[in-house]
């Protein structure tokens, strides 16, 4: 039986049937809130055993273009448990969905203009074999034999000015 005050961190995963790193996962996730009561960390009596309840009873969702199966445990293919941890991540905290919020920001970076390779100043390498319609072991092989200039970028890869590229392809 839960008692009336709060529990601390390991009488609260004790009580969860988890590691106190699970626990913490929990807090840090949003599942769990904890409070700290004289700097001691307590977790929420009440709290703790929805929680606890909920993960006997985990709720399903079922995806998009299918039907719900009948029976008690729907099937895995057709179903999606979700833990409250996962619920608190699929919703943010004015109640939208996070995964519809997730889409549009995608929309809206791939609806934003690009930089075009020509305005560019410098050119990686898988670039200029782009914009210049030529294998990237062809650019390599003529920058070894110094037909094409270009400069060590950072790490490994080469840096190649839009200019130098323009005038190697109408040399060619």
């Amino acid at each position: 039986m839960i008692e009336s005050f709060g529990m601390d961190k390991k009488q609260a995963a004790d009580y969860l049937k988890i590691s106190p790193r699970t626990l913490n996962r929990l807090v840090q996730t949003g599942a769990l809130s904890i409070a700290y009561v004289a700097n001691k960390a307590t977790f929420d009596n009440k709290e703790l055993k929805a929680y606890r309840d909920a993960q006997k009873n985990p709720q399903f969702l079922t995806r998009p273009g299918t039907k719900q199966e009948t029976g008690d445990a729907p099937g895995a293919s057709q179903s999606l448990a979700l833990t409250p941890a996962a619920q608190s991540f699929a919703r943010t905290s004015d109640g939208h969905n996070f995964f519809a919020a997730l889409a549009a920001m995608i929309d809206e970076r791939a609806a934003a203009p690009r930089l075009s390779l020509e305005s560019k100043l410098s050119l990686t390498l898988a670039e200029a074999a782009q914009l210049s319609g030529y294998s990237k072991n062809f650019l390599r092989v003529a920058i070894h034999l110094d037909k094409l200039k270009a400069a060590r970028g950072r790490g490994r890869g080469w840096n190649i000015k839009t200019s130098d590229l323009k005038s190697f392809v109408e040399d060619l």
